[in-house]
């Protein structure tokens, strides 16, 4: 793959080492040879370094062939998939390999990958993994590498997959369903080459159609989905049906927030699929929805459907668009309208040979995209565009105006007319100020479309005056935007004015096409249009004038707005202000316009400008004005510097000389009036020297004469001082540094420009660029400027340092200051010729391990010449200030410690000298160039192009990659002896009594860190000794420095990683607690925080197999050689580490001993948290401690050895179950204990059996998980075996002794223990069940029941204190014994089916008494975490004691105890919902729950509605016998048994629920009809309203008519609310097709029959949401029939129901415009065969107000004008007929308010006189 741009090819560089082809690949081999090195020899650090190394040379544009990229892929995946990566390790290795898969046609060709290992990785990293290794990697990087990887996964491996992960599908706990999609939508393949999508998507669709409602569920397969269709589009099979397609459309639809009837059902209250989704969704972008939406419709364009659905969606939408009907719903109708645009130019790109295919394989010829699909996708979509340009939103304008760019993109010519027609009203100020600024936005980005199009260049001078106005001090927004459309204009059409054109033509021109806008029905271009000389009107529009007249008038503007420009000091906020903005836009908008004068017209703005600044003087805008002749300056160097730099000279002199400007002091902000003017020419003289280069050498006499004046003149003045150094600076480096001097349109513009040239892109290929290259006499001017100023500034500060205490007073600050400035200026300005690889080394071991980068040639001036006089010189005089900077530091450390601003601009000083060597780093020239490229790159960006951009912005790319290759180069430097000594002196000011000195030092000594190599471990020593030095003495200021120091990154990276300092750091910090100052308190509380999360127990690292290490580079005797001593290194590090490790565990230990609380929390948590683990056991004495700390006074303290108890008895489980072997632990080659994997039978009855088994006590094995078998049946499945005896854990030197420390675990203990469990909870914290604590003892408990001592007399008393707590009614008391409860019976996992039972033959009966005595609603949420405990992801047999008790539970009809009977069966419904289709006990439950529906107690009822739903919701299962069957079925039924259980109780519900009604419901008292009616309205809403809610929908229809007349029930409000909730919810379930017809009937027959004008209502408000959010899947006789239903509404007797029949119609009418014809002709006619003089009924005049209504946007359809008319002659009606007539015209006013000046042309003249008087004033109508 060749690039597009030439990187190598533009610098002014390519004749060396650049070009040579073996050049990369050197680079290339010893990268992967380090990486193998270290790898091999286990160094990752060192690893790091190396894969870093590699991310430089792909940043730096290296070619990577098919196979290098194929072999490194592999690689890094096998690397990332290795076992004993940590977090962090894995980051930096996943991050390489997205870098190498980062677009798709670098993944073609590279051999599959396996994703079996990922899998695993990320199953372990959600926690659901069956190993007993803990999860290292993090969730969201090893997600992220997954969507990298999918691409390599391979479609014969989609079988495979599926059977991985559709077994894990159940909606009984939804997250499991989101993990399952979630996993499918990360691994399934996505390129179907030979495999038929159709093979497997429906099975796909009909899980979607499992959960309707789910918006997670939505976002997951419209993902997979889209992606499925762009990347099948290569094979000839058929992707999606028409169905499927539908089905997407319709999810589209419902998930934007329209108002009513297209809101979406909210979600259940458990939304654990939310906290899924968070983990497994593929991206963070908010806008990947929509991204998704629009490539799935992009990618399906050669389907016929949807173009149909598309439309139909857009059409239906149109109105939402609108300015004045946005909502929730602008961004994302506007941004999915956006991607569509933004995929459709990206296929059209690159299936029709606009840019190189990269390899990237192309679609059949029957799926391109075809030249009239791109004009259609226009003709729809720029309506909705051309009205969101205007929205109120600026986030909304932004998107629309790209859209737009897109679109003149595809079809200029039907988009241009449209937008020059609202632009040109809106620049010439006749409509709103608002508009005018979004119209100059637009214009910007069809800037590009209006120079490149011959048929609308003509316009483009036309439009640039008319946006002159929009330079406004009074609004700068708009003022932003003129700027940026002039900029924009101005890479694209070369300012040259021709002479052989017409004068005058050009204008009349534009102007008769101004004429034709006006006139223009729609936004469609009028043949008369077409029919013109282009050639001879596109020479007019640069006849000679013109675009002079432009430049003066623009100049004008800027300077009056840059005069009225607040000061400097009023635009100081966190945020960007308009001031801001306008003068970041200067510079990069005035270098463009400058650079595309003609040599006429650039004299012209030179003179205009020359004139301004020597005769005005803009204090305040000197900023703004240096850019302005920064751009002068660097479009035509030699006639700037030749007019301005003489001026400016003699200015700054005059004001010196005559106005005495610049003398003395001053410490004010602001500038002395006097000095304006200095500080003002000053400003403009950098401007001049920006880019000037050798046309300074011209000017060699006056500026050395200037300088030596001023150094005398002024020496030591405060104003002076920064600017002349600024003068040196920009001097210094326009002499010395490479820079792209070009800034022309065309690489030769030698003979002109003409029109032609206007709008060209010049291929990146022929890019040929003007270099400014540093020459002898340059460098030789230079050098000798900056010796003589080294000299002479070094003598002055070495006279005052002689001085001594002579030198105290503010004019030596004052020198001191001015000469640190001048030096560090002219530095900086110098850094291209200093040379990092000069000076002798202080730690050659250090220089060792120092990683050279791989030398790229940047065009170093004294390469190949180092005995060049002028480069010793100048690295001699670096010296010598290095070494002033040092005395300098001494003079004020002994005699002006207090002159803080001496010392920042030492800081400051030694930055630059230290940053600034190779190249200028402290200016950050990089960043702003960066960001200039950046900003003007955006408006010419296209997808599916490669830099598109005009060749000023193609100029820019070059020079940042020249600086990206300097600063490659340069990696770390060798230190020296000078900067040893420097950075001490910056160390010592780190730790200065004052705040402002020791941030400038700290500030200079990180960045010193990043150049120089060695740093750290020279800066550790000092800094921890100062550190102790401040705490022995209590010195806060010194504490302060030493620690903020420490916490800069590369300094923290050192104290924590760096082990021979670690321990001193810590133990300082935990000194810190107890210093009696708050604010080092909470510095101490930070800097421990950010210690933990590094100070870790030793890593274990395992080898890379040998396979993978031998891919990576091929070993040899040399590669052997260097990996023994490295791993040798490393080996003995690792030992050295470890023992520091445990020596600062033992001093740790001993603090939290001996400290206060505060401390010893600290001290333990890093010291027996982080620091421990089963690779470093902990010590006896440290269990001791633990045990002890759990019942510590402190809750603090407890909490934390509460925590950590827990996770010591893990460790102890992983280290005995390994046999102390971590490596095993590490491979996976540690059994979790009594884990077993069962094969699944073939067997039709297997189902049924092993359900049935769920209801007796288990046999051999325990099922935890409800995922195996709900949807299909895996091969095998995970199983826990039930132990038949005790499990005890094997003891060894190291474990014995833990277990013998646990034999502090006594009776007084656990009484303690439970003594605290019982206190009432701190303010905040949670008071009831609190699994933290239970899991807890849980650990403690059943480590006691496995060790190998017997406990059993401790277990008793425990269960002795846990009765106790449970006999007692208190709360607090119940939550402590619930927990201790939980803790028993959990402890017993892996013990005996005997402990088993003994334990439950305990705990039922206090269970038991609890549950019948002791319920309480302060209690109730205790038991009901205890019961979710016990049962969350547990096989129920484990507690099938607790089950089979809460399942005994009857209704008692009698009982006055509502609490308790509502709060067993809240206990009942958690123990169901956890179980969920394991649980078989439910039939005599819902017998009786359904024979009881009329409970009389409101609580009751609420809580049977909720555990009905729960139960039938957890019946339903598939349980298919194999994935291959699953894809067999054609589709999923809502609820798949054969016996379906609804159909028999809805069967029974219905009628019971009439006799109920036909008994009386209209009373006061509570009657059966009441109670049941809302206890089956909360059980059904909950249903319908679930993600799953496809189950009840077949029982929806024949519901609705029996719950309408419980709406009319006034004597009871609940019941109404209830029924009306539901009733709402009924119409946003989603239908399957089969259900539509038979639901229709229903809701006909109501509209048709229903007595009470309410259930009309209502049933119209179902009719019209169902409508709406089952558009795409309704047939059309389906349609009908729902139009028929509000169709004959119309005609109703009551007034209500009309309107609202009326006002649903209006959208109805958007979706399906066919029937407007039929409903014109039809009540047309009925107006006919009224009388005269007589009132028309009201339904005809209803349903044409409607049609009028549906558009109440844009240019009436042509059917508008005679109803609106006919409507106005009989506007005088009696109400409500005349009253719906006024308010229709009233809106129709109301709404093209804006543009009726061109929707009255749709008008004939009786039409409007018609109008006139019915609404409004004839001005409007006229």
């Amino acid at each position: 793959m060749v690039r597009t741009y030439p990187y190598n090819e533009v610098l002014p560089y390519t004749s060396g080492p650049l070009s040579s082809p073996t050049f990369a690949a050197e680079h290339l081999e010893q990268v992967l040879k380090d990486i193998y090195i270290t790898l091999a020899a286990e160094d990752y650090p060192a690893a790091y370094k190396a894969v870093h190394e590699l991310k430089n040379y792909l940043a730096l544009k290296n070619e990577l062939s098919p196979e290098e990229r194929a072999k490194l892929v592999h690689i890094f995946y096998d690397v990332c998939m290795h076992k004993s990566l940590d977090s962090s390790s894995f980051d930096k290795f996943a991050s390489i390999f997205q870098d190498l898969t980062r677009k798709r046609w670098m993944i073609e060709g590279i051999p599959e990958l396996d994703w079996r290992p990922l899998r695993k990785e990320v199953l372990l990293a959600l926690g659901e993994g069956e190993s007993l290794r803990k999860g290292e990697k993090d969730i969201s990087t090893t997600v992220k590498l997954t969507t990298h990887a999918q691409s390599l996964f391979g479609e014969e491996q989609l079988l495979s997959m599926l059977k991985e992960f559709l077994p894990l599908y159940n909606t009984t706990n939804n997250a499991d369903a989101v993990m399952s999609v979630g996993l499918m939508n990360l691994f399934l393949p996505t390129t179907f080459k030979d495999t038929p999508p159709q093979s497997f998507a429906p099975a796909l669709f009909n899980l979607w159609n499992l959960n309707p409602s789910s918006p997670v569920m939505d976002t997951l397969f419209i993902d997979y989905f889209s992606r499925l269709a762009r990347d099948s589009m290569v094979s000839h099979h058929v992707v999606f049906t028409e169905e499927q397609i539908a089905k997407v459309f319709g999810t589209i639809l419902r998930n934007i927030p329209l108002p009513h009837a297209f809101s979406r059902p909210k979600g259940g209250e458990d939304r654990a699929d939310q906290y899924m989704y968070s983990y497994l969704k593929r991206s963070e972008n908010p806008v990947g929805t929509l991204r998704d939406w629009a490539r799935f419709v992009v990618y399906q364009f050669h389907e016929e459907s949807v173009w149909r659905n598309l439309e139909t969606f857009i059409h239906g939408v149109e109105t939402y668009f609108y300015p004045s009907n946005s909502g929730r719903w602008s961004d994302i109708l506007v941004g999915f309208v956006y991607y569509l645009t933004e995929f459709t130019v990206l296929r059209w790109n690159k299936e029709n040979g606009h840019e190189p295919a990269k390899g990237e394989p192309m679609p059949p010829p029957e799926k391109k995209l075809r030249e009239e699909q791109k004009d259609r996708l226009v003709r729809l979509l720029r309506g909705p565009i051309f009205m969101s340009i205007y929205a109120k939103s600026g986030n909304v304008v932004s998107t629309a105006q790209s859209a737009l760019s897109s679109l003149a993109y595809l079809s200029p010519n039907l988009v241009i007319p449209g937008a020059l027609k609202r632009f040109y009203p809106s620049l010439s100020g006749l409509v709103e100020t608002h508009r005018t600024s979004s119209s100059l936005g637009s214009l910007r980005v069809l800037a590009k479309t209006l120079c490149a199009e011959p048929r609308w260049r003509a316009h483009v001078p036309s439009l640039l005056m008319l946006a002159l106005p929009g330079i406004d001090p009074n609004d700068l927004d708009k003022t932003v935007q003129t700027l940026k459309f002039i900029e924009a204009v101005s890479m694209l059409v070369p300012f040259w004015e021709e002479n052989d054109g017409e004068e005058g033509l050009a204008d009349g021109f534009v102007m008769r096409d101004i004429q034709e806008f006006e006139e223009m029905k729609g936004d469609d271009m009028p043949e008369a249009m077409e029919d013109i000389d282009l050639d001879l009107v596109q020479k007019s529009a640069l006849c000679r004038g013109v675009l002079g007249e432009f430049i003066t008038a623009f100049l004008g503007k800027l300077f009056i707005l840059l005069e009225n420009l607040p000061e400097a000091s009023s635009r100081r906020s966190k945020h960007k202000s308009g001031e801001d903005r306008v003068t970041s836009e200067l510079p990069i908008v005035c270098l463009a316009l400058f650079s595309s004068l003609s040599p006429e017209l650039f004299e012209i703005a030179l003179t205009k400008v020359t004139h301004f600044v020597t005769n005005t003087v803009v204090h305040h805008g000197g900023m703004p004005f240096m850019c302005i002749v920064s751009a002068l300056a660097k479009a035509r160097p030699a006639e700037t510097t030749a007019k301005l730099l003489p001026i400016f000279l003699r200015s700054i002199r005059f004001e010196v000389e005559e106005n005495d400007a610049g003398a003395g002091r001053t410490t004010l902000d602001d500038d002395l009036p006097r000095d304006r003017a200095l500080v003002w020419y000053f400003s403009l003289l950098r401007g001049v020297l920006a880019a000037s280069g050798n046309h300074v050498i011209r000017h060699a006499a006056d500026i050395r004469e200037f300088l030596r004046w001023m150094c005398s003149e002024r020496v030591g003045s405060s104003v002076v001082g920064p600017h002349l150094g600024s003068f040196l600076f920009g001097l210094f480096h326009s002499l010395t540094v490479i820079y792209a001097d070009d800034t022309r349109l065309k690489n030769d513009d030698s003979q002109g420009y003409d029109i032609n040239d206007w709008g060209v892109h010049l291929r990146p290929g022929d890019l040929r660029i003007k270099w400014h290259v540093p020459t002898d006499e340059e460098v030789e001017f230079a050098v000798e400027l900056y010796l003589t100023l080294v000299e002479k500034a070094c003598g002055q500060l070495d006279a005052l340092i002689r001085d001594g205490e002579q030198a105290k007073g503010k004019e030596t600050s004052d020198m001191v200051k001015f000469w640190l400035r001048l030096l560090s200026d002219a530095t900086g300005g110098l850094a291209d010729l200093f040379d990092a690889s000069r000076g002798e080394s202080v730690d050659p071991k250090a220089d060792e391990e120092r990683k050279v980068p791989h030398q790229y040639p940047t065009g170093y001036f004294f390469s190949g010449t180092p005995d060049d006089e002028r480069y010793t010189r100048i690295h001699e005089a670096r010296d010598r200030i290095g070494k002033t900077l040092h005395t300098t530091h001494q003079f004020l450390i002994a005699h002006k410690e207090d002159d803080v601003e001496c010392f920042q601009t030492w800081s400051s000083c030694l930055k630059t000298w230290f940053m600034d060597v190779g190249c200028n780093r402290t200016v950050k020239l990089y960043n702003r160039l960066e960001s200039y490229y950046s900003s003007s790159k955006r408006p010419f960006q296209m997808s599916g192009l490669s830099k598109p951009f005009p060749r000023p912005v193609l100029i820019r790319r070059a020079a940042l990659y020249h600086i990206e290759l300097q600063r490659h180069n340069l990696g770390l430097r060798k230190r020296t002896e000078l900067d040893t000594i420097l950075l001490k002196d910056l160390a010592c000011s780190c730790v200065s009594v004052y705040t402002l000195t020791r941030l400038s030092a700290q500030s200079a000594l990180e960045s010193a860190i990043k150049v120089i190599n060695g740093t750290r471990t020279v800066l550790a020593p000092f800094l921890l000794d100062e550190l102790a030095k401040g705490v022995e003495a209590n010195n806060h200021d010194k504490v302060k420095g030493a620690v903020f120091t420490f916490l800069m990154k590369a300094m923290h990276r050192t104290v924590t990683r760096d082990w021979r300092f670690t321990a001193d750091y810590v133990l300082n910090i935990l000194k810190l607690r107890g210093m009696d100052k708050l604010s080092l308190q909470a510095l101490s509380q930070k800097a421990y925080v950010a210690t933990v999360m590094e100070v870790k127990a030793t890593p274990p690292v395992l080898r890379l197999p040998e396979t993978t290490l031998n891919k990576i580079y091929p070993q040899s005797d040399e590669t052997k050689v260097e990996v023994d001593k490295l791993a040798a290194k490393v080996k003995r590090k690792f030992v050295q580490r470890k023992e520091k490790r445990l020596e600062l565990r033992e001093k740790l230990f001993m603090v939290a001993k001996e400290s206060h609380w505060k401390t010893s929390v600290m001290a333990s948590g890093m010291g027996l948290g982080s620091l421990v683990g089963p690779q470093e056991m902990p010590t006896p004495d440290m269990v001791k401690m633990i045990i002890k700390g759990a019942i510590d006074e402190h809750p603090s303290v407890r909490m934390l050895h509460a925590s950590t108890l827990s996770q010591t008895v893990q460790y102890i489980w992983q280290y005995s179950l390994s046999d102390g072997s971590i490596e095993k632990l590490l491979r996976d080659e540690v059994p979790v204990p009594n884990s077993v994997k069962l094969q699944t039978p073939r067997d039709p009855d297997f189902t049924s059996r092993f359900l049935k088994s769920f209801s007796e006590p288990a046999g051999d094995v325990f099922i935890d998980q409800t995922r195996a078998g709900w949807l299909v049946w895996p091969d095998e499945y995970a199983a826990s075996k039930i132990p038949e005896d005790q499990f005890i854990f094997k003891t060894d030197d190291v474990t014995q002794p833990l277990f013998d420390a646990f034999a502090g675990l006594d009776r007084a203990w656990f009484e303690k223990l439970f003594g605290y469990l019982k206190e009432e909870p701190r303010e905040g914290h949670s008071e009831v069940f609190r699994p933290v604590f239970a899991n807890a003892l849980t650990a403690i408990l059943g480590s006691l029941r496995h060790c190998p001592v017997d406990e059993t007399a401790v277990l008793q008393e425990v269960q002795t204190m846990v009765a106790a707590l449970l006999a007692d009614g208190d709360k607090h008391h119940q939550r402590a014994g619930s927990e201790g409860l939980a803790a028993l019976v959990m402890s017993t996992k892996a013990a005996s089916r005997l402990e088993q039972e003994e334990v439950w033959t305990w705990a039922l009966p206090l269970v038991k008494t609890v549950f019948d005595e002791k319920l309480t609603p302060e209690n109730l949420g205790t038991w009901t975490g205890f019961v979710s405990h016990l049962f969350h992801k547990q096989d129920p047999r484990r507690a099938m004691p607790l089950m089979k008790m809460l399942s005994e539970f009857r209704l008692n009809m009698h009982s006055n105890e509502a609490f308790k009977e509502s709060a067993k069966i809240a206990l009942l419904r958690k123990c169901v919902a956890l179980a969920g289709w394991h649980y078989t006990l439910e039939e005599p439950i819902v017998s009786d729950f359904l024979a009881h529906l009329d409970h009389p107690y409101k609580g009751v009822r609420e809580e049977i509605a909720k555990t009905l739903w729960v139960v039938y919701n957890r019946q339903r299962y598939y349980a298919y016998a194999s994935v291959e069957d699953l894809l067999a079925a054609k589709t999923l039924e809502a609820v798949p048994r054969a016996n379906n259980p609804l159909d028999e109780v809805f069967a029974k519900i219905i009628p019971e629920l009439h006799e109920h009604r036909q008994n009386g419901a209209g009373t006061e008292e509570a009657t059966p009809y009441k109670s049941a009616g809302k206890t089956l309205a909360i059980w059904l809403r909950a249903a319908i309203t679930a993600d799953n809610a496809n189950a009840y929908v077949p029982y929806l229809p024949r519901m609705i008519p029996e719950t309408l007349p419980m709406v009319d029930v006034k004597e009871d409000t609940d019941l109404q609310q209830l029924t009306a909730q539901f009733l709402v919810s009924v119409g946003t379930v989603q239908y399957p097709p089969s259900q539509h017809k038979e639901l229709i009937g229903i809701l006909a027959e109501i509209a048709k029959t229903a007595e009470s004008w309410h259930h009309r209502a209502r049933v119209m408000s179902v009719v019209h949401v169902i409508y709406f959010s089952s558009l795409y899947t309704l047939s059309e006789e389906n349609k009908a029939a729902l139009r028929d239903i509000i169709i004959s509404l119309l005609a109703d007797s009551q007034v209500e129901v009309r309107e609202s029949a009326s006002l649903i119609l209006t959208g109805i009418v958007r979706l399906s415009p066919e029937i407007i014809p039929s409903l014109i002709q039809k009540y047309a006619a009925q107006l006919d065969g009224v009388p005269r003089r007589t009132s028309p009924p009201h339904e005809p005049i209803l349903a044409l107000s409607t049609l009028i209504r549906s558009f109440p946007y844009g240019t009436p359809p042509p059917w508008a004008p005679p109803l609106l008319a006919r409507l106005a002659r009989i506007g005088g009606s009696n109400s409500p007929v005349g009253r719906t007539i006024k308010n229709t015209l009233g809106e129709f006013k109301k709404t093209r308010s804006d543009n009726w000046k061109e929707d009255s042309k749709c008008f004939t003249a009786e039409e409007l006189e018609d109008l006139e008087g019915v609404v409004g004033h004839r001005s409007y109508f006229a």
